[in-house]
């Protein structure tokens, strides 16, 4: 109510949000002074800019050059405070970002480098650990062949599509094979369970039709739980769901049709 009618409209216009009272902690228990496109703190010593880029959160590409050249400007300013020397007292500048932008680049590098570790588990772990276990070749060469085709299949159907898909998208991606080997392994551990049972080979492969029904039925299960990703706001995870979803349920038929061949 101190405030005149102007000031209160500026204060709307800037702060739609109440970040004035969210903030007023952080600036040491006192309201910042409004200034035009962000607050200062009464003695000067914290500010808050309010920004709005042009293009939204999660375009990647755009949020990484909005990043570097940010911290870019950080950068600088550290650097001209350091070669003032003696002749500015001032502490130096602390810069911190915050905000969709720069959670989405967080969010990419975190989805690359988990990537990279499924893409290890899966591929470097798993396999070597099958053979360890069922010392079988077969089970090597074949357990990822039926995720490799249908990641194969569903990037050259979105590819012919139309859709672009992000790099972290395409790498995560490599979890598939470390889902899609279980049906193998499933089928496999069936197959020799029969054989145990004194079955022919013809009768072996017939034994493993109710198997095969649960394992269909769990790949279909999970790609629904990737397909739930494609609800939520934000277009890597959309991709990723998109992507992997549809491998999971062409993989569950290339298990079904390859394994038992």
């Amino acid at each position: 109510l101190t405030l005149p009618s102007s000031n209160v409209a500026d204060l709307v216009r800037h702060d739609p949000a109440g970040l004035l009272e969210l903030t007023q902690k952080a600036f040491g228990g006192k309201a910042p002074g409004g200034m035009d496109g962000g607050y200062i703190t009464p003695d000067g010593s914290s500010r808050l800019v309010i920004a709005h880029p042009s293009r939204p959160p999660y375009d990647a590409e755009f949020s990484r050059a909005l990043d570097a050249r940010l911290r870019g400007i950080g950068a600088r300013q550290t650097d001209a405070w350091a070669r003032s020397g003696d002749e500015d007292t001032r502490p130096a500048l602390r810069v911190e970002l915050a905000g969709g932008h720069r959670i989405a680049v967080e969010t990419e590098a975190f989805i690359r480098r988990e990537s990279i570790v499924n893409t290890v588990g899966s591929l470097a772990l798993i396999l070597p650990l099958l053979y360890f276990v069922f010392r079988s070749t077969w089970l090597v060469v074949v357990g990822p062949l039926p995720s490799a085709l249908s990641l194969i299949v569903v990037l050259g159907i979105l590819g012919f599509a139309g859709a672009t898909l992000s790099a972290a998208a395409t790498g995560s991606a490599a979890m598939l094979f470390g889902l899609g080997v279980d049906g193998v392994v499933l089928l496999y551990v069936s197959h020799r369970l029969a054989l145990a049972r004194g079955l022919e080979p013809r009768e072996a492969v017939q034994a493993i039709a109710e198997p095969s029904k649960s394992m269909l039925l769990g790949m279909w299960t999970t790609a629904a739980t990737f397909y739930g990703l494609m609800f939520v706001d934000f277009p890597s995870l959309q991709e990723l769901g998109r992507l992997v979803g549809h491998s999971m349920v062409v993989c569950g038929l290339a298990t079904l049709f390859l394994v038992p061949a």
